[in-house]
């Protein structure tokens, strides 16, 4: 398995690191995580990804489960349910959620490797310490297009990694947040927005269908 210059396995350790956390309740875990040193999760990509996912670090929920969006209002998981494949519900399996996306060609991460929060608001992020995009994008030359899950995690993607957006192969884009906190953006605009820039990218039904 492959490393990144951190040291941090890529692949599909993400859908390990969500099954190690189920013996514990989230709200335990949670209550531990709050205020706490925070550290992100593993990247879930294959050689075969074209676009990348970014968020700003996993909640403090998403941190108790050890699963990326596992917060239940987050409506990242039933936007891409519902984009790739037509359906409404997300699957209960967190790694089948991850290898929907790894078949439409699509990886999840974070823009901040390790931060200071209180709490899960990204407004809360402090002393944060940026991934290593360079040789993330080096492992993986086909990804062109990185979407930026909301506002800060475009903010800290473009702080730590200044020489990639001057080059002129890489797309990269702020979306509009999936989180409960972005309630104005109403989930068929999430659709219609995210499938936009999705849809340059890699196929999947028709938006006129789900939205």
């Amino acid at each position: 398995m492959s490393h990144n210059k951190q040291g941090i396995p890529v692949g599909q350790q993400a859908e390990k690191a969500g099954n190690n956390g189920a013996a514990q309740t989230v709200a335990d875990r949670a209550d531990k995580t709050a205020g706490a040193h925070c550290e992100g999760f593993p990247p879930s990509v294959d050689a075969d990804c074209r676009v990348l996912v970014l968020g700003s670090m996993p909640s403090v929920r998403s941190l108790a489960a050890q699963q990326y969006y596992a917060h239940p209002q987050n409506r990242f998981w039933p936007l891409m349910t519902q984009l790739l494949t037509g359906e409404k519900q997300p699957s209960a399996d967190y790694a089948a959620r991850l290898q929907m996306l790894r078949a439409h060609h699509i990886a999840l991460w974070d823009a901040i490797a390790t931060c200071e929060r209180q709490g899960s608001l990204d407004t809360a992020i402090h002393a944060e310490v940026g991934n290593d995009f360079t040789q993330f994008l080096q492992s993986y030359p086909k990804i062109h297009t990185i979407l930026c899950n909301g506002t800060k995690a475009y903010q800290c993607f473009c702080r730590y990694n200044k020489p990639l957006l001057t080059r002129p192969d890489l797309n990269i884009r702020q979306m509009p947040s999936t989180s409960p906190a972005n309630a104005r953006w109403r989930l068929p605009m999430l659709l219609e927005t995210w499938g936009e820039a999705l849809r340059q990218e890699i196929s999947f039904p028709s938006c006129d269908n789900i939205c």
